[in-house]
């Protein structure tokens, strides 16, 4: 569905539905997963459209130590 929402062009609707997709993930496979990436990369893009900058730059910056920590396990 958040996918549908972002082709669509509603942001405004698809990210609340990334964040909901993320907490669930997030039961499943842990908060520090790389398997968070799609629906976070999603959810920042739809708060770039949202003109919400701030939020969008701390959810890449989650993704960014998230990658990190792969990469130092690796």
């Amino acid at each position: 569905m958040c996918d549908l929402y972002d082709r669509w062009g509603k942001p405004e609707k698809s990210q609340p539905c990334w964040h909901r997709a993320t907490e669930l993930m997030e039961k499943q496979v842990g908060v520090n997963s790389p398997d968070l990436e799609t629906s976070l990369t999603n959810e920042a893009n739809a708060f770039r459209q949202l003109g919400r900058k701030s939020e969008a730059d701390q959810l890449v910056q989650r993704l960014a130590r998230i990658q990190l920590t792969v990469s130092q396990v690796q």
